[in-house]
């Protein structure tokens, strides 16, 4: 059995996009709430953690890189999450979000890809 989770991108004039990753293995309810504990009111930054995460195909002033949590389900799916290669799971994940959560939410690769995007203008 392993963990489908569901995130959702909203930008700034409410346009969503729908997230899911499957992660090896699944998580106790306790482990659950401490992911959700490890959120800033429910919002993640899914690179972080190791999870993809989708916008929209360009950036704009109404984009950011927070995504909301929204649940976890377990499913017989295969896991469709790497992390330097291997197959991630609900362990690595919960100690992905504990650093996070340790160490801060970090904007920094945001910050670079609208760098890129400003290159690709000039």
């Amino acid at each position: 059995m392993n963990t489908k989770i569901n995130y959702l991108y909203r930008d700034a004039s409410n346009y969503k996009q729908w997230n899911e990753a499957v992660v090896k293995g699944t998580f106790t309810e306790e482990e659950k709430e401490e992911i959700s504990a490890c959120t800033d009111g429910l919002l993640f930054l899914p690179q972080q953690v190791g999870l993809h995460f989708t916008q929209f195909d360009e950036v704009t002033e109404d984009d950011h890189p927070w995504a909301e949590l929204d649940e976890f389900e377990e499913v017989d799916e295969e896991p469709t999450m790497e992390e330097n290669g291997k197959v991630l799971t609900a362990a690595e994940l919960l100690a992905n979000f504990r650093k996070a959560k340790k160490e801060g939410w970090q904007e920094v690769y945001y910050t670079e890809l609208l760098n890129l995007d400003k290159e690709k203008e000039d």
